[in-house]
């Protein structure tokens, strides 16, 4: 059974958000960031009053593609990314972007994005995303 409230919370709604139009960003790279931003916010999160964690992981992610992307392929070196759920792939982005960048505890930012994994992926993706960000943890996030 999935947790609904959390659903309501703004910094669920902030990831959802940020998910969303690096999304479609994902699928047609003449998507505007931030015309689409805007465009989401107001049609789908017209109660969002805090965006500042969706903008920090857009930021962050158009700031450090490259190597994000590089991560991303590292650890998932196991699997065909090309046969990969599309969205997964972004999930797994976003998760190495607020780990590394916005420095959200990792035990915190995995819960997170499993949850939308749950929401917005199929059977199975959990295990993928689960697998590739404790790789990245090892390697990449000093968690004193």
């Amino acid at each position: 059974m999935k947790n609904n409230t959390k659903k309501f919370s703004p910094r669920y709604q902030s990831r959802e958000l940020s998910l969303k139009v690096l999304f479609s960003y994902s699928q047609n790279k003449r998507v505007w960031i931030d015309e689409n931003f805007k465009y989401m916010k107001e049609n789908f999160f017209p109660k969002l009053k805090k965006t500042e964690l969706a903008e920090q992981i857009l930021e962050n992610f158009i700031s450090n593609q490259k190597k994000i992307e590089e991560i991303v392929k590292e650890f998932a070196v196991k699997f065909d990314l090309k046969k990969q759920n599309p969205i997964d792939i972004v999930i797994l982005e976003m998760l190495v972007t607020e780990m590394l960048y916005i420095k959200t505890p990792a035990k915190v930012a995995i819960s997170e994005y499993l949850n939308l994994t749950i929401d917005y992926s199929k059977d199975g993706s959990c295990s993928f995303i689960n697998w590739v960000a404790a790789q990245v943890v090892k390697k990449y996030v000093d968690e004193k």
